[in-house]
């Protein structure tokens, strides 16, 4: 290090130390580093000393400027030449566009410079000056290979570049679920990908053809890694086909690879809601009847009440959320009899009988 701890046995009654760091024998170049420490002391640092060079060092006591021991044997050590680059790994692939770049520290500088190249001589490279050695790249571009490099600078040397490594910036997003060619999907799937950070936002698009003609398209936060179909949900029995890229200021990544998954054939009695998961209570009734209802998830049922004539009487829609519901409805102007309660989705319904009897 360029402020290598050079440390001696201390020595009973004495009232100082005085010693020199050098790059001769002799200790006399330009280089030369000296002082004078207290009695206490047992230890000195370098003071920005230069990279991959031989040092010489020596100590003396003293009592009194005119009584100093001899100057002791003189040691040596050689400073660093340079330093180790620990992240990412070596030929790293799948990297994200804010990579960590990390580096073995190095004290007793003011600074390190690294530089980022798409190509192996830096010809022209992005270069940085921090004073940390976990830093960050920005928006890097993807599918793109980046060589990386770093060195330390003190007062008055700068250490040799490292070894040089690169690593890959990932291509494009990662699909995670529905699994492709994926049967019996909800009609409100849930899409979901892999986190690439780093980034802006998300582009989905999803379509009944591989071509994406007259596709749902739509731009999503960086911290969104899915989306639920919403509204109605998507028709029955048919396949869907889907993608995803990554966007940030400065590049567009590569779409996923696109794939597909089939939506169940639904009926409101055993995919939208199943049929044991309906009550309407109490029966018979006077004044208003109950709908619980266990939803897979959130969607908007017609309710239509009729008399055994097919006359309408009540017709409303009624939005369930996803789990339990329980929902009430007044039937205070009808009069006794029997009435065929409705609940219906787009094709599918459900029909029950219900009795108001108000004596």
């Amino acid at each position: 290090m360029p402020d290598v701890k050079m440390e001696w046995f201390q020595l009973s009654g004495v009232s100082f130390y005085e010693y020199e760091v050098d790059t001769n024998l002799l200790f006399d170049s330009p280089a030369l580093q000296e002082g004078k420490l207290l009695d206490t002391s047992s230890y000195v640092y370098g003071d920005h000393l230069l990279f991959d060079a031989k040092y010489y060092w020596r100590v003396r006591a003293g009592h009194t400027t005119a009584d100093v021991s001899s100057w002791c044997l003189p040691w040596s050590y050689i400073t660093l030449r340079t330093f180790l680059l620990t992240g990412p790994l070596p030929q790293a692939t799948m990297q994200v566009p804010n990579v960590q770049l990390k580096w073995k520290e190095v004290t007793g500088i003011n600074f390190y410079e690294y530089e980022l190249s798409e190509d192996s001589l830096f010809a022209s490279p992005m270069s940085f000056v921090t004073d940390t050695v976990i830093n960050y790249a920005e928006e890097l571009s993807f599918g793109t290979k980046y060589y990386f490099r770093a060195k330390a600078v003190n007062d008055n040397d700068e250490s040799d570049w490292t070894d040089v490594r690169y690593f890959t910036v990932v291509e494009k997003v990662a699909l995670s679920s529905p699994a492709n060619n994926s049967t019996n999907v909800s009609i409100r799937p849930v899409m979901k990908w892999d986190l690439i950070t780093g980034i802006n936002s998300y582009q989905l698009q999803y379509a009944d053809n591989p071509a994406f003609n007259n596709a749902f398209d739509d731009i999503y936060p960086a911290t969104q890694t899915e989306y639920q179909v919403e509204g109605n949900g998507l028709d029955s029995a048919t396949v869907y086909y889907w993608r995803v890229r990554a966007i940030h200021s400065q590049d567009t990544s590569d779409w996923s690879d696109v794939w597909n998954y089939k939506i169940a054939v639904t009926g409101i009695e055993d995919v939208i809601f199943d049929k044991s998961d309906i009550h309407i209570y109490p029966n018979p009734t006077s004044e208003e009847f109950f709908i619980k209802l266990n939803s897979e998830y959130p969607m908007d049922i017609q309710l239509s009440v009729m008399d055994l004539l097919g006359q309408l009487l009540i017709n409303e829609e009624i939005h369930f959320n996803k789990g339990k519901n329980t929902r009430e409805i007044k039937l205070k102007n009808l009069n006794n009899g029997i009435y065929l309660v409705k609940l219906q989705k787009g094709s599918e319904q459900f029909v029950t009988k219900i009795v108001i009897d108000k004596r």
